[in-house]
């Protein structure tokens, strides 16, 4: 039974194969992202939406609170980087890496509203104002269902901010520090953010769609964050750097077989030896105790009656 198998590798030779194997075992508990979210806004009555496009498996998740669903949505969203909007009437989720860029604009295709307003403004974020590093707490799944925090740095840079995050959410270490070192280099490739108004005819454009667009000889890709419909549509945009969600990590970790220590009676004799001091009492005997495992030491209690016993020494 698992954890056992394949923890306890002097026993199961082919406890290392079960990392890349076709074993149910230790698995059949996890669920689909997309079957996770479903069961979420189910429960928050949700009924429109549409989720195709996730994908990624949860080994469990807690939700310990009365919280709004978009706080139960959000560590889900930082773990697998997707995102949620609203559109035609639906609420729909995509992940990042998959919003590759669709549209490709020029400057000639952006609307002047006002003559001083320019027709893109560029914002970047100062280096202080960005992570040096990201730590994450989450369940790690091969450790007893523990706690525990790892941390993903950028090795460049004069800031010394730390972004952290408290995931719900039971993982594999491995997988939390490619997603803590995905999230710095995030927060950095995502420092630029663009506002400017397309026409009408743009009405296909959507949050969480990339666009190529080139200003000043240079193509900037920028994710679509926002998008404020009047008589034209004013969109909100940051930098994406695609690459970086392109690591895969698989498991290289065993999980650990912490089973607990069960201790036995003791096997206690009394001796009545010579003495073996000269400060010892003649009359008194001598015990000895006996116990694999030791439980690190064995109390001798002693009572002139059947009961009132007190604590005589420590063995």
């Amino acid at each position: 039974p698992y954890p056992a198998f394949p923890a306890n590798t002097e026993i199961w030779g082919d406890g290392e194969n079960w990392l890349k194997g076709h074993w149910l075992t230790g698995r059949t508990g996890n669920i689909a992202l997309s079957a996770l979210v479903t069961q979420i806004l189910l429960d928050y009555q949700f009924t429109k939406f549409e989720l195709p496009e996730l994908d990624g498996i949860i080994g469990g998740y807690v939700i310990d609170r009365i919280m709004p669903a978009r706080d139960a949505l959000q560590p889900l969203e930082l773990a697998h980087f997707f995102d949620s909007y609203e559109s035609e009437g639906q609420i729909k989720f995509r992940h990042r890496a998959k919003s590759e860029t669709n549209v490709e604009l020029s400057p000639e295709q952006l609307v002047e509203v006002k003559g001083e307003t320019p027709l893109f403004e560029l914002t970047r974020a100062q280096e202080s104002e960005l992570p040096r590093s990201a730590k994450i707490t989450f369940i790690d799944g091969k450790q007893d269902y523990r706690n525990r925090t790892l941390e993903g740095q950028r090795t460049v840079g004069k800031t010394n901010r730390v972004a952290t995050a408290d995931l719900p959410i039971v993982m594999d270490s491995d997988l939390v520090q490619s997603l803590a070192n995905k999230w710095v280099h995030e927060s950095w490739s995502s420092r630029e953010e663009g506002s400017f108004i397309l026409p009408p005819s743009q009405m296909a454009l959507e949050p969480t769609d990339s666009i190529s667009l080139n200003v000043g000889g240079n193509n900037k890709h920028l994710r679509i964050t926002e998008i404020n419909d009047q008589n034209s549509r004013a969109i909100q945009a940051k930098s994406i750097d695609f690459n970086i969600y392109d690591e895969t990590i698989n498991s290289a970790t065993l999980p650990t077989n912490t089973l607990p220590t069960l201790y036995g009676p003791s096997n206690v004799k009394f001796y009545d030896f010579p003495l073996l001091r000269e400060e010892h009492v003649a009359h008194q005997p001598y015990v000895a105790a006996q116990q694999k495992p030791w439980p690190g030491s064995v109390a001798a209690y002693n009572s002139p009656s059947d009961d009132g016993y007190q604590l005589n020494t420590l063995l």
